[in-house]
C-alpha cells in the first residue's frame, strides 16, 4: 500500500473513477466532502489516478464537474495527465534530474492511524519514517520550533505543540533543549525550521553544531 495519508479528492480524479467508491468519504453529490486516503487503496490503484489542478466545485451536479473549479489565472493545459509517483519514484526521479527538494511529513489522522495500526505508538514502530529517509540518502530537516509560553507544558502551548498532546515530552522550558539534543543525537536532523531560532541557535552553538 501507498504510505498512511489523505491524498485531497480535488487533487487527482478518484472521484471521476470506480475507485470513489472506495474512498474513505465518497463523493455522493452536490454538496458533498469527499476524503480519499492513499491508505484506501493498493499502490496500483493509487498509480491508476491522474494528478490534477489543486481545485474543485463542491456544488457540481457530476464527478466531472467537481473536479473543474481551476481559477482563472491558472491553466488547465497539461491537467488530467500527471502521473501520480510513491516517494521512492519521485526522490529517483529528483536525483536523476538533479532536483534538490525537502519533503514534508504531514500529521496522521490519530483516528484513522488507531483504526488501522492499533495506536500511535504501534504506527511509528511500523513506518520508522527516519530510518526510512537516511536510507533513501536524504538528510532530516524537522519543522518546528517556536516561542511558546511553556509554564502550562506543551499540551497547553497552542497550534505547534500538537505533537505533544499530552505534555509528556515537553513539560517546562528546560525540556527545549533535551528534544533538540534527541533530535540530533538518536534521529540524526541537521535543521530545525522554526520561526524563533533562538532555542536551537543557542543549542547548536553549546554543542558545536552548524
Amino acid at each position: 500500500m501507498p504510505p498512511l495519508g489523505v491524498r485531497p479528492a480535488h487533487h487527482q480524479n478518484i472521484v471521476a473513477t470506480e475507485l470513489n467508491a472506495k474512498c474513505s468519504v465518497p463523493w455522493s453529490g452536490p454538496g458533498s466532502s469527499p476524503k480519499c486516503c492513499t491508505s484506501d487503496l493498493t499502490l496500483a490503484e493509487f498509480k491508476s489516478l491522474r494528478a490534477k489542478m489543486d481545485a474543485s466545485v463542491p456544488s457540481a451536479a457530476t464527478a466531472q464537474g467537481y473536479l473543474g473549479g481551476t481559477p482563472s489565472w491558472r491553466t488547465d493545459l497539461y491537467t488530467g495527465r500527471g502521473t501520480l509517483m510513491t516517494l521512492r519514484e519521485s526522490i529517483a526521479l529528483n536525483e536523476r534530474n538533479g532536483v534538490k527538494h525537502t519533503p514534508e511529513l504531514k500529521g496522521g489522522d490519530p483516528a484513522r492511524i488507531n483504526q488501522i495500526f492499533g495506536s500511535q505508538a504501534k504506527y511509528a514502530q511500523e513506518i520508522q519514517y527516519a530510518l526510512d529517509i537516511k536510507a533513501a540518502g536524504l538528510k532530516i530537516i524537522t519543522w518546528t520550533f517556536e516561542r511558546a509560553d511553556l509554564r502550562k507544558g506543551a499540551a497547553q502551548a497552542g497550534f505547534y505543540y500538537y505533537f505533544d498532546p499530552q505534555g509528556t515530552a515537553i513539560k517546562k522550558d528546560s525540556d527545549m533543549y533535551e528534544a533538540p539534543d534527541a533530535l540530533a543525537k538518536q534521529v540524526g536532523i541537521i535543521g530545525v525550521f522554526s520561526d524563533w531560532p533562538a532555542t536551537v541557535t543557542y543549542y547548536a552553538n553549546c554543542m558545536g553544531l552548524k
